[in-house]
């Protein structure tokens, strides 16, 4: 009769024991679905001054650069490139082998220019013309040349004067 009581449990613990396994089973599996079909939930991540400072070499500013091409551009750069920088209606460039950051904005791409503390006014002039463009060089470009159109005046002007005798 006590080996029959003792079976008896054994069966009742053993049949509980498979109900729980069974159990925990299910409901790890609905967990893991629930959680692979979820949608994650990202936020919007802008990058602070904190972190774009980490990313500017000691000696330089990043100069704001509006550029006619930066919807195409945006897709091909993920976070930093080369460019050459046009003029609108001109064939050679202004500024080859340029470095750009891509930095996270509201509305459309921007990117902002790399350029030495020295030369920051000088090109914020030359940058913020209209209708620049940008293409896109081999990241082992060479280093940054600016081709300024050669616009000199003379000061003096020779004009001849016919007179009538």
């Amino acid at each position: 009769m006590l080996e029959k009581l003792q079976r008896q449990l054994n069966f009742r613990f053993i049949k509980n024991d498979k109900i729980l396994l069974i159990a925990s089973i299910a409901l790890t599996a609905v967990l893991s679905l629930w959680a692979m079909f979820t949608p994650a939930q990202h936020e919007d991540h802008v990058e602070s001054a904190s972190e774009l400072g980490t990313s500017i070499p000691k000696g330089y500013s990043i100069v704001p650069l509006e550029l006619s091409n930066s919807q195409g551009l945006s897709g091909m750069i993920a976070k930093n490139g080369i460019i050459d920088v046009f003029m609108s209606k001109q064939n050679a460039p202004l500024i080859e082998n340029l470095r750009i950051l891509k930095l996270s904005a509201g509305e459309g791409p921007l990117f902002g220019a790399l350029i030495p503390e020295k030369m920051v006014g000088k090109m914020q002039n030359i940058l913020e013309r209209s209708g620049l463009r940008g293409v896109l060089k081999p990241a082992n470009a060479a280093t940054t040349k600016i081709n300024l159109p050669n616009k000199r005046q003379k000061l003096i002007q020779e004009i001849t004067i016919e007179e009538d005798l």
